[in-house]
């Protein structure tokens, strides 16, 4: 679940299609708030020793956002600026994954991709798609400029990289199916299915 109250993003990670999501609306810069565990270190004698982990609310100045695929979840890197519990502020690494509650503020939201994420659908989709009549390998962008396509299928591992075919496919309402299958991601990258 995603919604919007002003410049804040409310999230509860329900589906691994959220995980997507969050991929591309997470960019550094941005501040998440969430529950974290910290390690709680002692100091004497020159030496630090761990004397404890305590759950805390933290807000994390984003710094980097890394998708993991082998855990299927977000990896996101940055600055603590803010904790409820005596903390060490410093630098924190949280994973991002089904079940995790964040609040995420950003200087300027872009909520076409919150309006209209039931476009996105997470498929093991494989190279036998390419036995339809209606699939386009070749000027996959072209098509979906001129809203051509009823639907892109996209590797997994492009889907992070390219922002700019997941907006135009927002704004298209054409839909987009991520897939992991191995065989596709390494023939193909992206594909497209006419709409007519």
């Amino acid at each position: 679940m995603l919604s919007i109250e002003k410049n804040r993003i409310y999230a509860k990670i329900e589906k691994h299609e959220e995980i997507f999501l969050l991929g591309i609306i997470l960019e550094p810069k941005d501040v998440v708030e969430m529950k974290i565990v910290r390690n709680i270190f002692s100091f004497s004698e020159g030496r630090k020793k761990k004397i404890d982990r305590v759950e805390t609310f933290a807000k994390i100045s984003v710094e980097s956002v890394k998708y993991l695929k082998e855990l299927n979840c977000l990896r996101i890197k940055g600055k603590i600026i803010e904790a409820e519990k005596n903390v060490t502020k410093g630098y924190h690494g949280e994973n991002i994954g089904i079940g995790k509650e964040l609040i995420i503020e950003k200087e300027k939201i872009d909520d076409i991709f919150i309006k209209r994420k039931e476009l996105i659908e997470l498929k093991n989709v494989g190279t036998e798609i390419l036995n339809k009549e209606k699939v386009v390998l070749e000027n996959v962008e072209e098509n979906l400029e001129y809203g051509l396509l009823e639907s892109i299928i996209m590797c997994s591992e492009l889907f992070f990289n390219r922002k700019d075919i997941i907006k135009k496919c927002f704004e298209k309402k054409t839909k987009i199916i991520i897939t992991k299958n191995r065989e596709f991601c390494e023939k193909i990258k992206i594909a497209g299915l006419r709409r007519f």
